[in-house]
């Protein structure tokens, strides 16, 4: 056993335990698993009273009720409770791991992290998972073909997209191949007012040209405050409309 010298500010000088070594563990971990030897008799045999018994029991993970078949040993029982588990589902995920053998996965993190992320699916890889991806895809790329065909008098954003197709923002973010069908179609905001004044501009008739970029805002409703603020971006527009022949 190791020992030390407490430097407690209350009680000086007081001898402590800090590693009990592997033959005491070894003999609590024999108490343990004997069901005939009690927690007097465990005191005895370690030389120790009840409350450091359980406290190194719970330092050792030993109060839980093991959840794996001992005999067999937790490796060979928790590969093969994963190992069935995809023979009989086709594959199994983080969550459906913890319903089906609560445990396992913390074990692997532990011991056997490869091995694992061999065995086990992620939440995204799932055969659903690739069902809806497929499904999502394709609603995504309708409402694209629709969006250029009639481009809508708002901005082009993932909350518009979403609507339209029925998903939510989250679904359009969530997964790589659908991120790349929107990421280069959904507008800035810079963008969307690049378009809109764009569109009211060319609305406009061609004997008052050339218009201002006040002019151009006014009729495209946009308030004051925030032609000051992309008042730069505004006048550039217009001004590149203005030397353009229809």
């Amino acid at each position: 056993m190791r020992y030390k010298i407490s430097k407690a500010k209350t009680v000086k000088g007081v001898t402590v335990i800090t590693d009990y070594g592997h033959l005491w563990k070894n003999e609590l971990l024999r108490c343990t698993q004997d069901k005939s030897i009690t927690i007097p008799k465990t005191e005895k045999i370690l030389k120790c009273d009840k409350s450091i018994i359980m406290l190194q029991k719970k330092k050792l993970d030993l109060l839980r009720t093991p959840r794996y078949d001992v005999e067999m040993g937790s490796e060979a029982y928790y590969k093969a409770k994963v190992v069935s588990l995809i023979e009989e589902y086709g594959e199994v995920t983080y969550s459906f791991l913890q319903e089906k053998a609560p445990g396992a996965y913390d074990y692997f993190e532990n011991h056997h992290k490869e091995w694992l992320r061999e065995h086990l699916t992620l939440r995204w890889e799932t055969a659903e998972r690739r069902v809806f991806v497929d499904y999502a895809q394709k609603k995504i790329q309708q409402a694209i073909a629709e969006i250029v065909a009639n481009p809508p008098e708002r901005q082009i954003s993932y909350g518009y997209i979403a609507n339209i197709t029925g998903l939510t923002r989250d679904n359009l973010r969530s997964h790589s191949r659908l991120y790349a069908c929107v990421e280069g179609f959904v507008e800035s905001r810079e963008d969307w007012y690049r378009r809109h004044i764009t569109t009211v501009y060319r609305s406009k008739s061609i004997e008052g040209r050339p218009y201002t970029a006040v002019e151009i805002c006014r009729a495209a409703s946009i308030e004051m405050k925030t032609y000051e603020k992309y008042r730069e971006l505004f006048e550039e527009v217009v001004k590149e409309l203005n030397g353009m022949k229809d």
